[in-house]
């Protein structure tokens, strides 16, 4: 924790929070914490929906594992809290499709400046 004093005079106890990003996450402690955290955040919004809205936690350890995704986690005194995996090569993610970029973009398909939000999680 850190005390700070406000821009304005007001004083007040903050967290540290810093976000870093990671490529090929391969700590099983850590890959477990953020599969909770990525557990929590689409559990509803799975039982809600009629098509495969969540990774299985196989999916979930690859897109993890995966050293051509940029991985963004958001960190609270040293605890993950949230993330943000994007993918970086279209064809190496199994559920994207190299055949649509291929057609609208195929000069950043080319280039490999395709990146695709793969999910975001707090």
């Amino acid at each position: 924790m850190l005390t700070s004093t406000t821009e304005r005079g007001r004083t007040g106890t903050f967290t540290v929070v810093h976000v870093s990003l990671h490529r090929g996450i391969r700590d099983p402690a850590l890959v477990s914490r953020l599969w909770v955290i990525y557990e929590r955040g689409y559990a509803k919004v799975a039982a809600a929906s009629v098509v495969h809205e969540m990774l299985s936690r196989s999916e979930f350890e690859e897109c993890i594992h995966d050293a051509t995704n940029r991985t963004w986690l958001i960190w609270d005194d040293g605890v993950p809290v949230g993330m943000a995996v994007i993918a970086t090569d279209v064809a190496a993610t199994a559920w994207l499709s190299t055949g649509y970029f291929a057609d609208r973009h195929p000069d950043r398909l080319r280039e490999q400046r395709v990146h695709y939000l793969l999910f975001t999680v707090i």
